[in-house]
């Protein structure tokens, strides 16, 4: 009679042990469910959000074909809010381009001019664009021959980018050199390329090294902005320090590139958080 008691008494012991596991089991594997489910939401929300604020971006880039007449001033708002490809520019999707972003070339004391020399192949050729999606000749394509820029005889120059609340402005870059025509007299010299906020701060430099004849450089900037602010990129001569250097400019600007990026309207964060709960309920069903 004992053994059986004892027999009962383990089975029951075991019978509680296994139980015991069992509960412990099945709530281990529910909080596991439950935190996958957490990280699921998270992670979904985040990349909708950061995916809101990574906004739309768009791009253009100006070969100057067809700008003006030879010799011509640019006009005051060349290249201004431009919503596709065009004659004399080319844009990163052939769509969308920077349609919020104004341009402004001032006259005086530098002159933004119109040129299709072949003096400028140097500048030219770093950047062969040619016809864009549309059939238009945006940036030409005979290099050594005749060279679509925009050029200047005189300096100090400058070009404004202008933006609404919303948009943050985007400098990508551009080429920038010297005439092949360029006397000894005259240079060698460089450039200063200064980006100056509304307010006249500095927040991004650089200086050309000293070009002599036909020579010219592709400058990467890659600066964003900040949403709703105004820059101009300011252009100042380098000198190489002769005392007797004639202070004349034939310097050539081509492939200015420029970009735009639209920030979400706090509207949108929050569609793109519900999405992704939306997303999570199908999951669940």
């Amino acid at each position: 009679m004992s053994y059986v008691l004892l027999a009962i008494r383990g089975a029951v012991q075991v019978s509680g042990i296994r139980e015991c596991y069992s509960r412990q089991f099945f709530c281990f594997f529910t909080l596991r469910r439950l935190m996958m489910k957490i990280r699921l939401v998270t992670t979904l929300g985040a990349v909708a959000i950061m995916g809101c604020l990574a906004g739309i971006s768009h791009g253009t880039t100006i070969g100057f074909v067809g700008a003006t007449f030879v010799n011509g001033n640019l006009p005051a708002g060349y290249g201004s809010n431009i919503s596709g490809d065009g004659i004399g520019w080319t844009t990163t999707d052939g769509t969308g381009a920077t349609p919020d972003v104004t341009l402004n070339w001032p006259a005086g004391p530098g002159d933004w001019e119109y040129h299709n020399s072949p003096n400028f192949s140097a500048v030219e050729s770093l950047n062969v664009g040619g016809v864009n999606s549309l059939g238009f000749e945006w940036d030409d394509n005979t290099a050594g021959t005749t060279n679509s820029v925009s050029q200047t005889q005189s300096g100090p120059l400058q070009i404004d980018f202008s933006v609404p609340a919303g948009i943050q402005f985007v400098l990508n870059s551009l080429d920038i050199g010297n005439a092949a025509d360029l006397s000894a007299a005259e240079g060698p010299y460089g450039i200063n390329l200064n980006l100056v906020d509304s307010g006249g701060v500095s927040v991004w430099s650089y200086d050309t090294p000293l070009f002599g004849a036909n020579e010219a450089e592709s400058v990467i900037i890659g600066f964003t902005g900040a949403p709703g602010e105004d820059y101009t990129l300011n252009f100042t001569r380098i000198d190489d320090g002769t005392p007797t250097e004639i202070v004349y400019w034939r310097t050539g600007l081509d492939n200015l590139s420029f970009s735009q990026i639209t920030i979400p309207e706090p509207s949108s964060m929050i569609l793109g958080a519900l999405a992704s709960l939306g997303l999570l309920a199908a999951r669940k069903r």
